[in-house]
């Protein structure tokens, strides 16, 4: 059985511009966009409806759910207490993307990991993919 797993952290906020998102956390090596740039380079690109600072697991997509989750979360770690003191229209989300052939795929989430997002304010989102 064949799948891929990334996951990638982010923090999205209609208010904030992209600058005043990291100068609010500090992500080293992060992806950053703001509310109206464009979404690529081509001439008729959609434009970003908010503002987003990223980042990815670096790990291979063989790896598993739990290790992708705990990577983002050990990373972000150092900025624990400014990611809890989030102004509340900024969302903290942990995106995990998932895709398997056509069969049973399963993963677990330890408590740990769970507390360890609920207690920053981080929402956990799954893109689930049957090829």
């Amino acid at each position: 059985m064949r799948h891929d797993v990334s996951a990638s952290f982010q923090i999205v906020s209609q208010e904030c511009s992209a600058d005043e998102l990291t100068r609010l956390v500090r992500l080293p090596g992060a992806e950053v966009h703001s509310k109206g740039d464009r979404i690529s380079g081509r001439s008729d690109s959609h434009y970003y409806k908010q503002s987003i600072v990223r980042i990815c697991s670096p790990l291979a997509g063989d790896a598993s759910v739990g290790a992708h989750i705990d990577n983002l979360l050990d990373r972000l770690e150092p900025e624990s207490e400014s990611l809890s003191a989030l102004p509340q229209h900024c969302v903290a989300e942990l995106w995990v993307k998932v895709s398997f052939e056509p069969s049973q795929f399963g993963f677990e989430i330890r408590p740990s990991a769970m507390e360890r997002l609920a207690r920053r304010r981080i929402e956990l989102i799954f893109s689930i993919y049957s090829e």
